[in-house]
Order: structure tokens, then sequence, then C-alpha cells
């Protein structure tokens, strides 16, 4: 449902979506290996907040390439989080706001600090999913000259994204910028400085 809904508008700007054509064993394979890093890195990141494994999403779109999805917060954004089985998202608050005693202008700070690590953080994790891309640069073989490696995250209860109308971070790679990367024709920042990136 999720990976449906989020990859919903890349589908359309990829043209007919009817089109799609089942990946191969070897894609399948690649894709199933991405979907793996990117849990990893979603686990292990200092950024990122989410639930355990088995996050990660993918898919092929002929002509656009492969689509890897997540839903996730930021852990600035937790005091204390508890995650929901059945309602299917992160409840995230800060304790300091149950504290009676709190002026506002306490209150006021306590949220101005917390924007401003949520801002570090996005940032930061922008860079981590530039950097998961790298790191896989010589996985997508199957995938043909032109089609694209997008990573696209959905955020849950970030006041800095809130406040910017932001739910969706999609970075997006050609895979022959990451092959090029990958034979070492290019540096790091010569591909990360190739990299797109979509907020919506």
């Amino acid at each position: 449902m999720f990976l449906s809904a989020l990859a919903l508008p890349l589908l359309f700007a990829a043209g007919n979506a009817s089109a799609q054509a089942s990946p191969d064993r070897k894609m399948q394979r690649e894709i199933r290996r991405m979907e793996h890093d990117l849990d990893d890195m979603l686990v292990d990141s200092s950024n990122f907040l989410v639930p355990g494994y088995h996050n990660a999403r993918g898919m092929y779109v002929p002509g656009t390439g492969m689509i890897f999805t997540f839903s996730s917060s930021l852990t600035a954004s937790r005091g204390s989080a508890v995650f929901s089985v059945n309602k299917r998202h992160w409840m995230l608050w800060d304790d300091d706001d149950d504290e009676d005693d709190d002026s506002d202008k306490e209150h006021r700070t306590i949220h101005s600090r917390g924007i401003k690590r949520e801002e570090r953080q996005y940032k930061r994790g922008t860079d981590e999913m530039m950097d998961l891309l790298l790191d896989d640069a010589d996985s997508f073989s199957s995938l043909r000259a032109g089609e694209w490696v997008q990573v696209v995250a959905y955020f849950n209860d970030v006041d800095y994204l809130w406040d910017k109308d932001i739910q969706h971070l999609a970075v997006k790679a050609k895979v022959d910028d990451l092959r090029a990367y990958a034979a070492k024709s290019l540096s790091a920042d010569q591909a990360r400085s190739k990299m797109v990136k979509e907020e919506y």
C-alpha cells in the first residue's frame, strides 16, 4: 500500500504505468540486495528513525529505472517514541512538553532547538542516501543506459519539514554516472554533483 502510493507520482512521470514489465531474476536479485543495504543503512543511522528491518521497498519501472522507498522520522524528533503496529506510524513527543512548570519561553526554546537538530539530521540523512547510491554503484548491471536509481523517503512527524511543506525526499542518480564512478572515471564528489535531489 505504502509503496504504491509513494511511487504513484513517479510512475506518472515515467509514462504509462501499464507498460511495466516484470523484472527478470537478475534484476530481482539486484533489487533485493539494494533493499537489504537500504535497511541496514536506516537501522544503523543516527539520523533516520525506523521501526526496524524490512522497511525498504524496491521496484523497477521501464524507462525510468529502480525506485526504492522507505518511511521514517528523524531521531531528533523524539523525546519519547512509541511505534503503533495498528496505526502504523510513529507517535512522537518531547518529554519536556509535559513539565507543568515549563514557561512558554522554555517551550519555544526547546522547540527551536529541536527544529535545528532536525535540520542537521535531515541534511546528514540526505548525505547518507547519496553515499548508499555510491556504495552500491556496481549493483545495477541489469539497468539500461539512461535509466535511474532513486531512493525516496517519506517522512512522518518532522516539524522542520512540516514547516516547509515537505513530506518526501527523492535522491536519484543516473546509472551511467554510477557505473562511471564504479569504474573510477568519476570521483565521489563528481558523482554526487550529478545526483538530483527533489523535495515535495
